[in-house]
């Protein structure tokens, strides 16, 4: 069994990706580029501190307040491939 993952695409507003969190009811989406390439995560704490305590705009995208991904690896990599994608990303 698989869950689909939810995303937005880079320019999309925050108040999206809140409502999908909302709808969804998960804490996070993913965010993605026009090639559908993983470009970074939105969590409801990036919400919280970045938007919400910064008095920003629900309107900004989320490209201003996403976590970059650091690295990524096939779900069959080893522990140590996993690490040594960690040390070089």
């Amino acid at each position: 069994m698989s869950t689909p993952v939810e995303s937005v695409g880079l320019d999309a507003p925050v108040r999206e990706a809140a409502e999908q969190m909302q709808r969804m009811r998960i804490g996070d989406v993913f965010v993605v580029d026009e090639a559908g390439e993983l470009r970074g995560i939105v969590t409801d704490r990036d919400l919280t501190v970045g938007v919400i305590a910064e008095g920003r705009s629900l309107d900004t995208s989320v490209e201003q307040i996403m976590s970059p991904v650091a690295a990524t690896v096939p779900s069959t990599a080893t522990v140590s491939r996993c690490s040594r994608a960690d040390a070089t990303a």
